[in-house]
C-alpha cells in the first residue's frame, strides 16, 4: 500500500502504473483558491490510499474508457517520460536550451518543469465542434479580484452536454494515467477539477503558485488558432531569489491550437496569464487540476522585514510650515469636530484639496521628475515602485516630514479620535450601543491596545500601467497586530478612470471577495480609512487602458 501513495521510484514506477491503469475502468492552470473553488463530496473518512486505488478493481471490461489522445503521443509515453524524468537512454530526443524535446513533445526544464504537448487531441473535427460549443453555447461567470480578471465556466461535472462530458471523462480514463506514468506522481483516479475560461481584453492572472489543498498536477489546453505573443495571455513562469520567492519572467508560452501545457503543483510553479492586450481576440482555454496525495514538503514561508516606523515625538517642524501646507479649513477646530464625527460614524472620510494648492502643485511636479524610482516586488506579493530616500527633493523631505511630525499624529487624533499623540485626550463615546463605529471598536472585547507609542511607516509611490499590490498573508502590513490607520495623500491623477481600469484601492474582509470600501484616487485627496486585524486592502491592477501614471504617499498609523 505504501508504493501506491508515495512518490514514484524507479523500482516501482511498472506497479504504480499497472495500477493506474487498471483505475480507468488555472491559466491557467492557474488560479488561486479564489477561483472557482467548488465544494467535494468526499467522505472525510476515506483514506488517501482507498482514493487511490478505489477504482483498481475494476476490470477494463467494467468501464468504456473514452479515448481521444493524439495516438502518437500514446505510443512514445515511455520515450516521454524518460525525457520527462531527465533519465538517460533515449538517443532520439534534442537538446536545446533550457529544454528537451521529443516529437509532439517539448520539456521547459527552467525555471521548472514544465511539459509542452502539441496536437494533443487526435480527434480534430471533435475539438472544432467542442470549441464551437464552449465559445456560444455555454455560461461563464465574471472572475475580478485583487488576483484576476476573467471569465469562468462552472466545472464540467455539472454542465449537461455531451461534447463536455465525453471531454471530462477523456481526461480521466486517458489522460491521468498517461501523466501518472510520464510523471510518477500519484493521483486520485476519480477526482478532477476542469473548467473553461475565457480571458478578453485587459483580463489578466497574476502570478501564483496554484497550491491549494491536493493539487498535484495544473493543466492547460490551448484552443485558439493564429494566436501571436503581442496579443498577450502568455503563459509567464517565474524564476526565484534566493529567499524562494518569485524574481522574474524567464520563460514566456504562447498559446497554441491543440497544445496542453503541464506542470507539477509546487512551491517552485510561479506563474501568471499575461494582460490580453488585443482588442478583438478571446483566449480559450480547458484547464484544471488532477489531485493526489499531497507530497511531503519544507515549508517555504519567508517572512519580510516590516517597514521602518516613525514614532511619534521624533519628528518637529516649524508651525508655519504646518501651516504654509495645509489648507485652512482643515486646521478649523469646528471642521475637525465635523471630521471626527462623520470618521466615528463611517470608518472613513476623504479629505480633498487637502494642501494647499501652490505647495501641492510643488510637490506633484517634484514626484514628476524626480529620478530614484525603486521596483518592489515580489510579484506574488506587489508590482509598483517607490521613492529612494536618498533621491527625495527638498520639496519632498518637507511634506514628509510634515506627514510624520509630531503636529500631524495630533492632527490625525483630531480627525479620527482614535489616540495617536501621548497627550492626547480620548473621546468619550456617547453613542448607541448598536451602532457600528470606530468608537464601538473601542468598547466591550474589542477594546483595541493601546500602545501610549504612536508611530507610522510612510512610502512613496508610482503607479503605471502594470502596478499592483496583492493581498497576501504574509505581507508585513498584513501581519501587523492591532487596529491601524491608513492615511493616503492621492497625486498626480488629473485624468478621468473608470473601475474596468484599474488603480481603485479596495478594502476588504479577509478571507472574502466582497468590497467594504473601495477609494478611487483623485489629486489631492487625502483618504482616511479605519482597519481593524480583520480588514485588508489591495490596490487592483492597473490594465493597458489605464490613462496614464500617478502618485501617492501612503502612510500607516498605529497607536
Amino acid at each position: 500500500m505504501d508504493s501506491v501513495i508515495r512518490e514514484s521510484s524507479d523500482n516501482d514506477d511498472n506497479v504504480q502504473d499497472d495500477m493506474m491503469m487498471m483505475a480507468n475502468g488555472n491559466d491557467d492552470g492557474l488560479m488561486n483558491a479564489k477561483v472557482g473553488k467548488r465544494e467535494r463530496e468526499i467522505d472525510s473518512s476515506r483514506s488517501c490510499v482507498e482514493r487511490v486505488i478505489k477504482l483498481s478493481r475494476l476490470s477494463h471490461n467494467d468501464v468504456q474508457l473514452v479515448k481521444l489522445m493524439n495516438t502518437r503521443l500514446e505510443d512514445m509515453k515511455d520515450d516521454i517520460r524518460r525525457i520527462y524524468r531527465q533519465e538517460h537512454g533515449d538517443s532520439s530526443s534534442s537538446v536545446g536550451d533550457g529544454g528537451m524535446s521529443v516529437d509532439n513533445f517539448e520539456l521547459i526544464k527552467e525555471p521548472f518543469k514544465c511539459g509542452v504537448l502539441s496536437n494533443f487531441i487526435e480527434d480534430t473535427e471533435y475539438l472544432h465542434k467542442l470549441r464551437s460549443h464552449l465559445m456560444d453555447d455555454v455560461i461563464y461567470e465574471r472572475k475580478n479580484n485583487d488576483l484576476y480578471s476573467f471569465k469562468q465556466s462552472q466545472d464540467f461535472v455539472s454542465l449537461d452536454s455531451q461534447l463536455i462530458k465525453t471531454f471530462r471523462q477523456f481526461m480521466l480514463d486517458q489522460a491521468l494515467p498517461f501523466f501518472h506514468h510520464i510523471t510518477g506522481i500519484p493521483l486520485y483516479p476519480d477526482e478532477l477539477d476542469i473548467n473553461a475560461s475565457k480571458y478578453e481584453s485587459n483580463d489578466v492572472l497574476l502570478c501564483h503558485d496554484d497550491r491549494l489543498d491536493e493539487r498535484r498536477i495544473a493543466f492547460i489546453l490551448y484552443l485558439v488558432e493564429g494566436w501571436e505573443e503581442d496579443f498577450g495571455g502568455t503563459l509567464d513562469l517565474f524564476d526565484r531569489d534566493e529567499n524562494g520567492q518569485p524574481r522574474d519572467i524567464v520563460k514566456k508560452i504562447t498559446p497554441q491550437w491543440n497544445s496542453l501545457i503541464f506542470f507539477e503543483v509546487s512551491s517552485q510553479s510561479f506563474h501568471q496569464v499575461s494582460e490580453i492586450i488585443n482588442q478583438s481576440r478571446i483566449r480559450l482555454t480547458i484547464n484544471g487540476w488532477f489531485r493526489g496525495p499531497q507530497k511531503p514538503t519544507m515549508i517555504n514561508c519567508f517572512i519580510e522585514s516590516p517597514l521602518p516606523e516613525i514614532k511619534c515625538g521624533t519628528v518637529y517642524i516649524d508651525e508655519d510650515i504646518f501651516t504654509d501646507w495645509i489648507n485652512s479649513v482643515y486646521l478649523d477646530s469646528k471642521t475637525q469636530a465635523e471630521i471626527q464625527q462623520d470618521f466615528v460614524e463611517s470608518s472613513e472620510i476623504n479629505l480633498f484639496q487637502f494642501f494647499r494648492p501652490e505647495k501641492y502643485e510643488q510637490l506633484a511636479e517634484a514626484l514628476k521628475f524626480t529620478d530614484g524610482w525603486i521596483p518592489q516586488g515580489p510579484p506574488n506579493k506587489r508590482c509598483f515602485e517607490i521613492l529612494n530616500e536618498s533621491n527625495y527633493p527638498e520639496i519632498v523631505k518637507e511634506c514628509v516630514n510634515l506627514l510624520t511630525s509630531e503636529e500631524m499624529f495630533l492632527t490625525l487624533h483630531n480627525f479620527t479620535g482614535l489616540k495617536f499623540h501621548p497627550l492626547a485626550i480620548e473621546v468619550e463615546s456617547d453613542e448607541s450601543s448598536d451602532e457600528e463605529s470606530v468608537a464601538e471598536s473601542r468598547s466591550d472585547n474589542q477594546e483595541p491596545s493601546i500602545t501610549n507609542d504612536p508611530r507610522c511607516s510612510i512610502q512613496i509611490r508610482r503607479w503605471t500601467k502594470g502596478s499592483y499590490s496583492l493581498i497576501h498573508d504574509e505581507d508585513p502590513e498584513v501581519m501587523i497586530e492591532g487596529p491601524k490607520l491608513d492615511v493616503i495623500l492621492h497625486l498626480n491623477h488629473n485624468f478621468t478612470t473608470n473601475r474596468d481600469s484599474g488603480g481603485f484601492i479596495s478594502y476588504i474582509a479577509k478571507n472574502d471577495d466582497d468590497d467594504l470600501l473601495v477609494v478611487e484616487p483623485e489629486s489631492n485627496f487625502l483618504s482616511l480609512v479605519y482597519m481593524d486585524e480583520q480588514t485588508v486592502r489591495f490596490t487592483k491592477y492597473l490594465n493597458n487602458s489605464h490613462p496614464d501614471t500617478y502618485h501617492d504617499i501612503c502612510l500607516v498609523f498605529r497607536q
